[in-house]
Parts: C-alpha cells; structure tokens; sequence
C-alpha cells in the first residue's frame, strides 16, 4: 500500500497580492507556491498517494509531459513534508 499525504495539522494557506503561501504551524515556516503546488495544497484536503496526485493533475493539464509532472509532485512532497506542512499517513 503506497503513502497518503494530507496536510499537517495547524499549516495554513494565505493569498497576500495575488501569491499563495503555506504558514506551518506556529508559524515555523513559510512557504510559497507557484500554480501547481497551489493545485497540490488544494487536492491535499483529503488524504492522497503520490500516485493519485499525479494522475489528477495530469488529467487536468494533459499538455503537461508526464514525467515532468511526476518528479514535480514528488520534489514538492518531499519539500513541504520537510518544512512539516504536510504529513504522511499509512
């Protein structure tokens, strides 16, 4: 069984001028996120695999290349679960 993702208790999105940032709880970090990762952090209300956020996005943007998409989603997991704005489950 592959890895949820949800996101991480107390993180929280704010949109100041037009850009998207992720505060972590207790306001230990600061993250800005381009349009995909703001894509992620949306699909991120219920718990997902890796895998499953690529297939969405990928439908979504099917222009996009797909390996391209696949190493995207991976880096910013791994990024955000580093500065503890998602967490993982299972």
């Amino acid at each position: 069984m592959s890895r949820r993702y949800r996101r991480a208790d107390g993180a929280t999105k704010r949109e100041i001028d037009g850009e998207v940032f992720l505060i972590g709880a207790q306001n230990q970090s600061l993250f800005h996120l381009n349009a995909l990762a703001a894509a992620i952090w949306n699909l991120l209300e219920e718990p997902l695999t890796i895998d499953e956020m690529v297939e969405i996005i990928r439908r979504a943007f099917p222009d996009m290349p797909g390996d391209a998409v696949s190493s995207d989603v991976g880096k910013l997991i791994k990024r955000l679960a580093a500065n503890n704005l998602v967490a993982s489950i299972g």
